[in-house]
């Protein structure tokens, strides 16, 4: 009988979380085109059947509901059809039926024609279908039980649960006239029959009638095959047979499909989980999900056989996958990471919002969910528990920000001090703020490949415990910040390439400053952190942590709508703009979100690289040998081959210096490396070339602003170009601040 409606609204499971608005009792086009009055198909299930009214993303219209108890009456969700077929998101491919989330297709069926408490007690004739308009018109047409489940497949495991309840009642498996339905017939154990002048009963209802779905009912039946004794050759049919069934299986509840990096990927089109098919989280769904279902364990050869099937498939569509951010259109997601749903938070300027993810998120198996944020929230509270000096506060902010979408180079945050001054702890109380880990620290790679390895599967690189980065490791977290690939070779015995191309936010702390390469300085935020005079107990500050942890998030968050906004109307003159001028300007948008003067972020900024600018060069003995130079000539540009300088520097070496070059080649390549820092000081030191048999250098105290030949310094702006800056330094004193005070000049 059909049970009366909950008079509230209520929200659904399933795909995308459909919300259920209200019932009706209007016709549905399923019903329509299938020509079944929804009165009298009511009438016939012994179990919930109604039309209610829900919304699913920009679709809005009726879906017919229908429960599907077990064998001993206990319901377990529901098979919903839809008006039309409808693609839940941009890249799914379009379907109009679904079943709840967490529900259970094996064993459940749709009573026709009897109740379920009365099957232990039934005798006689039972059909099994798949199909609610085929279980009707069965009904219908034979006036016999009919329990009607979900998909051909599953016809077997029904018939199975329902012999093990009541072994007297003689069952009839009737499937559709396809490949599907007779290798179920075929596997039923039972009489089966299919129709013969259509694919399956409901067609042959709406070409023939009643009369003719009889007909073809008992000219269709086919005896039970003979059980026999299981040969080797049938063992062997059955792994295969039960390879095919896993590819089945995992097609009907997933899409298939790879990213850039041709991995390939399962999404789950219930709860929009997107997961590796190599991984370790797709294998735990499955064997239990085909268990569930099939009641059947997976054995691994089968898995295997099926899983190359399925990363064949995948490689015919492509779709991006994102790691925990993902920027599109101008918006920025950040996905929550919570089990078995596909929330993600939207940021947009001036606003952020908590939504179904337009983008396909993977997440890796250390990867921890994200506590909701509070709108509104106070990320003040961060600073309890994060030792970071006011005056660099909001320096950190804006690198947060920035850690929220992936449209810009990523600046690496570097933070060192002695020991006892908190900097694992407040590195991790960074990283939980977006994107938490069961790892959330690590230790210091051995290699780029590990670098690459780990930004595969995390959107943050974390290191922690740093003393010494060789410049391999510091040349790898160049290319990950800013966008890069790793490729290496597959196997050693082939010539197939594994290629990993990503972008990542990289933060590291140590006791001493371990980033000394300049090209890694230039991309880097130092900020030395102070010593803690009044220490509290730290299982007391990770508590207040995690307590106020999703206020935090919606502060940042809060700062971070509002930063979008203001960003357009950021601008530096083209002189002033420094390496990371798409960080520059987002940190003066944030310093404007949190009420202060933009001004007050430069200082920060810029106090921050100028720590990084004196520490490569005295990183650097040759560096240091050209400012000690130019201090003592401040008068005097010479323009002479490597081999004069690399005498004249020679008196100007460090004590102690076993690094000196020890050819010209040697020198020049060194003052290469050197050239941008220097020129941040005001020094010259540029290569002008081959002149004559000999390179010339050019070395000496600026009088005024020259520009490199060798290297692009300042860009200017342009409406139609896009900035190229990140990718160039500036070569100019530059003042920041109203009326550029020299007395508070900073030099980028």
């Amino acid at each position: 009988m059909r049970k009366a409606a909950p008079a509230s609204v209520e929200l659904a499971e399933g795909a995308n979380q459909i919300q259920h608005v209200d019932y009706s009792t209007a016709p549905h086009p399923y019903l329509e085109r299938k020509g079944i009055d929804l009165a009298e198909l009511q009438a016939a299930c012994h179990c919930l059947v109604e039309i209610r009214q829900i919304r699913l993303g920009t679709f809005s219209g009726p879906a017919l509901f229908r429960q599907l108890p077990d064998v001993d009456g206990i319901a377990h969700g529901y098979e919903r059809i839809l008006s039309e077929r409808i693609s839940i998101d941009a890249d799914s491919k379009p379907n109009d039926k679904f079943t709840t989330k967490g529900g259970k297709v094996a064993g459940t069926f749709t009573p026709i024609g009897f109740d379920v408490s009365t099957l232990k007690s039934m005798d006689g004739r039972l059909i099994v279908c798949a199909g609610l308009a085929d279980g009707y018109r069965l009904h219908e047409a034979t006036q016999l039980p009919v329990a009607c489940g979900v998909g051909e497949a599953n016809i077997p495991g029904n018939i199975d649960a329902i012999s093990k309840v009541n072994p007297n009642l003689k069952m009839i498996a009737a499937v559709d006239n396809d490949k599907a339905g007779k290798l179920a017939g075929a596997k039923s154990g039972c009489s089966w029959t299919c129709p013969q002048s259509a694919k399956d009963w409901s067609d042959v209802y709406q070409e023939s009638g009643t009369d003719a779905v009889l007909a073809e009912y008992q000219e269709g039946m086919t005896a039970p095959a003979k059980p026999q004794p299981e040969s080797k050759e049938e063992a062997d049919e059955e792994k295969q047979a039960q390879s095919d069934k896993i590819v089945s299986f995992v097609q009907t509840f997933n899409e298939l499909f790879h990213d850039d990096n041709d991995t390939a990927y399962a999404r789950h089109m219930d709860t929009g989980e997107v997961r590796p098919l190599a991984g370790k989280a797709f294998r735990h769904w499955l064997t239990a999900a085909f268990y569930e279902q099939n009641e059947k364990a997976v054995r691994d050869q089968s898995l295997r056989e099926a899983r190359m099937t399925l990363e064949g498939i995948a490689m015919q569509d492509h779709r991006p996958v994102y790691i925990r951010v993902a920027s599109i259109g101008g918006n920025h997601y950040l996905d929550l990471a919570e089990p078995g749903q596909s929330a993600t938070i939207c940021l947009m300027p001036g606003k952020w919002s908590i939504q179904d993810a337009p983008v396909m998120f993977s997440r890796s198996d250390s990867s921890q969910a994200l506590p909701r944020p509070v709108p509104g929230g106070d990320i003040s509270q961060l600073w309890k528990i994060a030792n970071v000096m006011p005056s660099q506060q909001i320096l950190i902010v804006a690198w947060l920000v920035e850690c929220l979408r992936t449209d810009t180079p990523f600046p690496i945050l570097e933070m060192f001090g002695e020991q006892g001054c908190a900097k694992s702890t407040t590195q991790t109380a960074f990283r939980r703020l977006i994107d938490p880990n069961a790892a959330d620290l690590r230790a210091a790679p051995k290699s780029a490949e590990d670098l690459y390895v780990t930004g595969g599967t995390n959107h943050f690189i974390s290191l922690e415990n740093i003393s010494h980065l060789p410049a391999p490791i510091q040349d790898a977290l160049c290319v990950i910040a800013t966008g890069g690939g790793f490729a290496k070779r597959k196997l050693y015995s082939d010539s197939e390439e594994i290629v990993i191309t990503l972008k990542r936010p990289a933060i590291l702390n140590g006791i001493v400053a371990a980033i000394t390469q300049q090209d890694a300085v230039s991309r880097a935020i130092s900020i030395e952190l102070p010593v803690i005079t009044n220490a509290s107990p730290k299982n007391k500050l990770d508590a207040e942590y995690e307590k106020n942890r999703a206020s935090i998030i919606g502060g940042l968050l809060d700062i971070a709508a509002k930063a979008l906004e203001y960003l357009p109307e950021m601008s530096l003159p083209a002189d002033q703009r420094p390496r990371l001028v798409e960080f520059a300007y987002l940190g003066m948008a944030v310093a404007k979100a949190m009420g202060q003067p933009v001004d007050v972020f430069l200082e920060q900024f810029n106090a921050a690289r100028q720590d990084g600018l004196e520490r490569t060069l005295d990183a650097s003995p040759v560096a240091s040998a050209i400012r000690d130079w130019a201090e003592t000539n401040p008068d005097r540009i010479e323009e002479q081959s490597a081999k004069h300088w690399l005498n004249v520097l020679e008196d100007y070496k460090p004590r102690g210096c076993d690094s000196w070059p020890r050819s010209p080649k040697g020198l020049g390549d060194a003052m290469r490396r050197a050239a941008p820092a220097l020129r941040q000081l005001g020094i010259e030191c540029k290569c002008l070339g081959k002149i004559g048999s000999t390179v010339k250098w050019c070395i000496g105290q600026k009088k005024s602003s020259i520009q490199s030949r060798q290297c692009l310094e300042v860009v200017h702006e342009s409406e139609n170009q896009h900035d190229l800056t990140t990718s160039t330094t500036s070569d100019q004193r530059v003042f920041l601040g109203e009326g550029q005070n020299p007395e508070k000049r900073r030099v980028f």
